[in-house]
């Protein structure tokens, strides 16, 4: 999923227990995959996600109810994403929770003009992310970043 205007993978409206594997979402306008209404209980497993406008994984912006909870993200490739003026590996929204990202590789790779500047960033009013064993790298603000207020209960895992 290469070269799209806006997402790659763009799951809506229930996308439950699946797995996504051994794919590659690159160089598409703004996101490499995109998680919303109720898509739930989800795996991705050895994909690549590289070179996207804004983010490599984009949780959207959904109701406690309706967001994208469970999902997990396992020996993936989240490399180069954003563009001159912002870019992230993960961008989680408010309300997803329960989310796994474990033995990932997430970095920027670019010897100049980096355009991955936040590996995980997590939104205020998102809940609550296990990362662990990931292999992070090249980000010129942060691997992980947290909104100013969330909630204390709310903290990512390492």
């Amino acid at each position: 999923m290469h070269n799209n205007g806006d997402v790659g993978l763009f799951l809506c409206w229930r996308v439950r227990h699946g797995r996504f594997e051994d794919n590659s979402m690159e160089d598409n306008g703004r996101y490499g995959i995109s998680i919303g209404h109720k898509d739930t209980d989800n795996e991705f497993v050895n994909n690549t996600i590289a070179r996207n406008g804004f983010s490599g994984v984009y949780f959207r912006r959904e109701t406690l109810k309706n967001s994208g909870h469970r999902n997990a993200f396992r020996s993936n490739k989240v490399l180069d994403n954003g563009n001159e003026r912002q870019g992230y590996g993960f961008y989680i929204s408010p309300q997803a929770e329960d989310l796994v990202i474990e033995n990932n590789q997430i970095a920027d790779t670019h010897a100049a003009k980096r355009t991955q500047r936040i590996g995980i960033y997590k939104v205020n009013g998102a809940g609550s992310v296990r990362a662990v064993n990931n292999k992070m790298s090249g980000h010129t603000e942060a691997d992980y970043r947290e909104g100013a207020m969330a909630p204390a209960n709310a903290r990512l895992q390492f």
